[in-house]
């Protein structure tokens, strides 16, 4: 009903049905239920909810069925493994990845019938030769059936299948995400973050953060702010953060985790947050953060305007943000000798008027007082006092 009337012109807002139910104080009837709608839409009393254009619906429909061949096809490798177990392989004790090159090529033999582990064990490829031995042990093919090699024959051919669906997908995704190009690179810059993440946040979220007035109303409506809800000294809900958008929630957390491995902000928090609560709470605050980076670059559409490399060395830094007015004004201070004249500036100038020739420097203020001096005054000992141990008075 909704597309109906936006496809005829009305400006529609949708509301949630829970919360439009926990709203008290009305009857529960069919004709009352519009009464009651046009009475919640006339007052605000509800905030609508958020509704995608149709551009974004078009490609959010393109990546959520690609996240799910995307875990049907993880499951379909688990079963491999779980096979390779039943017929006692221990193949994944010594590749991390039997679907890499050389374990699929071992796969693809044993289902074709092969059970030397030495001819099994050559179809090792790159790093994997350093561990012909440990192969040979590992492809002990005494209990392999023919059962299993028909199953597993089974299991590559959907592997395969699922492999090239999502290929297609991701052909006809990057179609529909010409028009956010700059977006998706934007993204792509944040810590964890790669095209594939940008691709499933912007089809989640839109480009348009007007709906949004500020990062945290996005992270409310994603669900990745803890909420409390305590009643009797009793924690109330499944969750602390409530059911939100699990399309988007799947997207921040393989982020989240891959930003946790960097040498960034969100991985400085995420290392730092995890010493002291659960990892899978630590996750969602990462996941926080990189929520908020992603509402405050989506909310500049602009290109970033190109700046000048900044200097490489500190003096160098420090030369550069500091106006050029007051460093002459503090470097003629500090080399004019005391019996020269000051020089007043022009009239019609508006640089500051130089120091007296009385003034010292920044520089020069540090050493009015002698080194001991200095010495003294950072030391924290008793024995170090003037007065010594026996008091001071």
């Amino acid at each position: 009903m909704y597309f109906l009337l936006e496809s005829e012109g009305f400006d529609c807002v949708l509301y949630h049905a829970a919360q439009v139910k926990a709203l008290p104080g009305r009857p529960k009837t069919d004709k009352l239920d519009s009464v009651w709608l046009a009475k919640i839409t006339e007052r605000g009393s509800l905030p609508g909810s958020f509704v995608p254009p149709e551009e974004i619906r078009r490609l959010r429909t393109h990546t959520r069925y690609r996240r799910h061949l995307t875990q049907a096809r993880t499951a379909e490798k688990q079963r491999v493994e779980k096979l390779l177990e039943d017929a006692h392989l221990k193949l994944s004790s010594v590749i991390s990845d039997i679907h890499g090159v050389s374990g699929r090529a071992m796969l693809e033999a044993i289902a074709a019938g092969e059970r030397n582990p030495k001819t099994l064990a050559q179809l090792a490829r790159g790093s994997m030769r350093g561990k012909v031995r440990q192969l040979e042990e590992a492809l002990d093919c005494a209990f392999v059936t023919g059962e299993h090699a028909a199953v597993l024959a089974m299991m590559l051919a959907a592997i395969d299948y699922h492999t090239a669906r999502i290929e297609d997908l991701t052909a006809k995704i990057e179609v529909l995400c010409e028009p956010y190009l700059h977006q998706i690179a934007q993204l792509d810059e944040v810590p964890g973050t790669g095209v594939i993440t940008a691709q499933d946040v912007i089809a989640e979220i839109g480009t348009d953060m007007t709906v949004f007035p500020t990062a945290a109303h996005l992270v409310s409506w994603a669900k990745w702010c803890p909420q409390v809800a305590q009643s009797g000294g009793k924690r109330k809900g499944a969750s602390a953060s409530g059911r939100g958008n699990r399309y988007i929630g799947a997207a921040l957390g393989e982020a989240a985790i891959s930003a946790g491995r960097t040498q960034s902000f969100p991985g400085a928090k995420y290392r730092r947050l995890v010493k002291r609560m659960p990892k899978r709470k630590a996750l969602v605050a990462t996941g926080n953060s990189l929520l908020t980076i992603y509402h405050a670059l989506l909310s500049d559409p602009k290109p970033p305007t190109p700046i000048s490399a900044p200097a490489t060395t500190n003096a160098a830094r420090t030369s550069a943000a500091r106006p050029a007015t007051t460093s002459a004004a503090w470097n003629a201070s500090a080399t004019r000798s005391p019996s020269s004249p000051s020089t007043p500036p022009p009239e019609n100038s508006k640089q500051p008027a130089a120091n007296p020739p009385t003034t010292p420097s920044r520089r020069l203020r540090r050493r009015l007082l002698p080194r001991a001096q200095l010495r003294f005054y950072f030391r924290t000992r008793p024995s170090a006092w003037p007065w010594g141990r026996a008091g001071r008075g």
